[in-house]
């Protein structure tokens, strides 16, 4: 679930500390393989950019813009748990920056700076920046807030559903995958792979935790959850593989993976809306940012052409469909002549290169970019090599190495590692 939505506004604060929070905990807390939750908070904000600087204006006046960008920066600087909990209680205080503060520092314990570092530079704006720019690409344009979107695809119905009982509905949701019942509407994104159903979800174990509670006190409470395969629930992990690749848009080795490897394996599970591989693009590499006289300035490892070259796919990641986006930077790093030939690429998949333009004629470009860039500069390990893949968020050696060599093997070892039924594909290859 994407979750769009204001820092000051009521029924956003009521939605996520009494549903989309307390949720999210029962089904294991962040990192579940069953209800993954991403939050976008910008609501119907605008965004200009004048004179250099970012001027944004929010529904609930300053102080709402200010929570959003403190609330962008927490996503992008901590942890993802402790980014959740933050906002959660954030949002119960409804007071930022001196709720905030008290979150961070006294309730939760977390590095307060790192929030106050981002929040009053730039890097703050570009967040928030960006959230606008996907907050306005949404179809159908937001209108309401809370704005819950599932699996990428918004329906009218859920709102009032998931405000009152989201558990109930990303169970029916889960049930109905677990059926391999997956409608039309469902084809992207990281919850489109089919799903168990959890335990969590049926009436049976609350009325089982009811009797043993009565029956045995909580030990043996404690007990039956260690039988019903809570604990599976929170350390394992979901039944996709996420991969994401930080890349340059000329950079050989870059060209050699999404060319050879990467985008091969997609369409060979049936492209880029496959139930087994989410691929998450990251043009920015080993680039630097600074902001000067209100201007980005990007220094990229291959040069002028490689800065420009990457705009331009961040721009596609941006303003195409996934699908068109990938075959899109597949071809650019085929000619590997980025941008100059990107509009030939265009023409050759029938796609509208004029939206690319358009976006790279304005801020939304070097935003994009830049937002990138926060995040490259905050992996841990620390970015030395380009490609950099990671699987579920996690970096290692050795996934870097055969990945380069041998993703699709790779991929069918990490699924079956999950206890998932591997595609067919898997048949044949293995690393």
């Amino acid at each position: 679930m994407s979750l769009y939505y204001e820092s000051q506004c009521k029924e956003s604060a009521r939605f996520i500390t009494t549903e989309v929070y307390p949720t999210s905990l029962k089904f294991g807390g962040v990192g579940n393989k069953y209800f993954e939750v991403e939050l976008i908070p910008y609501g119907k904000a605008t965004t200009e950019f004048i004179n250099g600087s970012f001027e944004f204006n929010c529904q609930h006046g300053e102080k709402e813009c200010l929570g959003n960008k403190i609330q962008a920066c927490a996503l992008a600087k901590l942890p993802l748990v402790d980014a959740f909990a933050f906002i959660n209680c954030s949002m119960k205080l409804f007071n930022p920056p001196v709720g905030d503060e008290e979150c961070a520092t006294y309730i939760l314990d977390l590095n307060s700076p790192r929030l106050e570092n981002c929040y009053t530079s730039w890097e703050g704006s570009v967040l928030l920046a960006y959230n606008g720019i996907r907050t306005k690409e949404l179809r159908p344009s937001m209108y309401y807030l809370p704005w819950p979107v599932f699996n990428g695809v918004f329906t009218l119905g859920e709102i009032g559903g998931a405000q009152k009982d989201l558990l109930s509905l990303v169970c029916r949701k889960l049930e109905k995958m677990n059926g391999m019942e997956v409608s039309d509407e469902i084809h992207t994104s990281s919850s489109s792979a089919p799903r168990p159903k959890t335990f969590l979800c049926s009436s049976a174990f609350w009325v089982i935790i009811v009797i043993l509670f009565i029956m045995a006190g909580v030990t043996f409470i404690l007990i039956a959850f260690g039988l019903i395969g809570v604990s599976q629930v929170i350390e394992t992990e979901g039944a996709h593989v996420k991969l994401s690749v930080y890349y340059e848009s000329l950079c050989p080795d870059s060209r050699r993976f999404i060319n050879n490897q990467l985008y091969p394996t997609i369409q060979t599970l049936g492209g880029v809306n496959n139930l087994y591989l989410e691929t998450e693009f990251v043009p920015y590499g080993k680039a630097t940012t600074e902001v000067v006289n209100g201007t980005f300035k990007f220094d990229c490892q291959h040069g002028d052409q490689e800065c420009e070259g990457n705009r331009v796919h961040a721009c596609a990641l941006q303003k195409l469909p996934a699908a068109d986006a990938a075959a899109f930077i597949n071809c650019s790093m085929a000619l590997f002549n980025s941008p100059i030939t990107d509009p030939e690429c265009a023409a050759s998949l029938g796609l509208n290169y004029t939206k690319i333009e358009n976006c790279l004629s304005t801020w939304e470009a070097s935003t994009l970019l830049a937002a990138n860039g926060i995040r490259t500069h905050d992996l841990e390990p620390t970015l030395y090599y380009v490609p950099w893949i990671m699987f579920n968020n996690v970096f290692t050696v050795e996934d870097l190495d055969v990945a380069q060599r041998d993703l699709l093997g790779l991929l069918c070892d990490k699924l079956e590692a999950n206890n998932v039924t591997a595609p067919a594909q898997c048949n044949s290859t293995r690393h």
